[in-house]
């Protein structure tokens, strides 16, 4: 089993630094927002925790996932998240509001987005297996939680 993750491992590396298309192992998913300009460490990140998996997700559900400001996002979303759970549930704060702004969404529409990321995250935090989650598990499930929100309310 030790062998088949490095050569995993290598697979992915080499499949980073090749540059025919967006690359989901290294453009995609929570190693893509740690490490934005080392594609090794982020194929390698994103390897490490599920195999890639979530970054081939992104990759093959939207094409958006992979841009420049969804990696933004998810790294603020890493950097603050407990705040961000705690501004949600108070429906208002400085870090909720420049998370709206990173992805776009301004006037009246925030109002409605944050309406809509609010029972999205209690949901999320209820579940069974968060007290289980790492925190980049639970970031992940506010990223999509904010996505959610913010395509139905700020488009």
């Amino acid at each position: 089993m030790h062998i088949n993750k490095i050569v995993l491992l290598g697979f992915l590396i080499f499949v980073s630094n090749v540059s025919i298309a967006a690359n989901p192992y290294s453009e995609c998913g929570i190693g893509a927002a740690m490490f934005p300009n080392t594609p090794w460490a982020a194929a390698t990140s994103n390897a490490t925790w599920d195999l890639g998996s979530t970054a081939v997700t992104s990759a093959t559900t939207s094409k958006d996932t992979c841009s420049a400001g969804n990696m933004q996002t998810a790294q603020f979303i890493i950097d603050n998240y407990d705040n961000l759970v705690e501004e949600t549930a108070e429906g208002q704060g400085e870090h909720l509001a420049t998370l709206l702004n990173i992805q776009g969404c301004k006037g009246q529409n925030r109002q409605r987005a944050i309406q809509n990321l609010r029972p999205d995250m209690v949901k999320h935090i209820s579940s069974e297996d968060y007290v289980s989650q790492n925190s980049v598990d639970r970031a992940l499930g506010y990223y999509q939680a904010a996505q959610s929100a913010v395509a139905t309310s700020c488009s």
